[in-house]
């Protein structure tokens, strides 16, 4: 049984707020269909603190919140998991993140000490809220692992729901959104 983290930003200011929890929403629903126990963690308490230092005890850390290059924030632009926090508790852990761009210099940082997988994006995460498939092709993987497939797998799943949901794209814009998303899909 996964011992999951679910750390989201849903603060009412906060642009995309509400696509974060329905991510979060999605997640407590795999860990709850799947036995799988879990804590959440959303503002006020996004914090380094209440997201890093708790990953001793779990084995997954899905984060729903803006990112960068060198991180993921919370709704105060804080550092939440970063190459500036102290990661240790990553080590031989899954860190997946439905946040832009860190699959640059947070993924490797997290890798070095020891992180068994990372999930995220290594560039802009396109996102358009009234567009199922933009939540369900971020969510697959975690779906995937939580419900006992092996990583390999896990990140076949992916792929196969982003060809899918590209193929069944009701217009151009949306199709090259997604293309984009899938192409920028750091899964190791």
């Amino acid at each position: 049984m996964e011992s999951v983290l679910i750390a989201y930003n849903n603060d009412g200011g906060t642009n995309l707020h509400s696509y974060f929890e329905s991510c979060a929403d999605d997640a407590k629903q795999f860990c709850s269909d799947n036995g799988h126990s879990f804590i959440c963690v959303s503002p006020p308490d996004l914090t380094e603190q209440n997201v890093v230092t708790p990953m001793s005890e779990h084995t997954i850390c899905f984060i729903a919140a803006h990112g960068d290059n060198d991180g993921v924030y919370n709704d105060n632009y804080n550092e939440v998991v970063s190459i500036h926090t102290t990661n240790y508790d990553f080590n031989g852990k899954v860190f997946y993140a439905v946040s832009c761009s860190c699959g640059n210099n947070l993924k490797s940082e997290l890798k070095r000490i020891g992180l068994e997988t990372f999930v995220g994006y290594d560039d802009w995460l396109y996102v358009i809220e009234s567009d199922t498939s933009f939540k369900d092709t971020v969510m697959e993987g975690l779906r995937s692992l939580l419900s006992g497939d092996s990583k390999q797998i896990a990140k076949q799943k992916m792929i196969a729901k982003y060809a899918d949901s590209i193929n069944k794209a009701a217009d151009k814009r949306t199709k090259a959104l997604l293309i984009h998303n899938k192409e920028h899909l750091c899964f190791e």
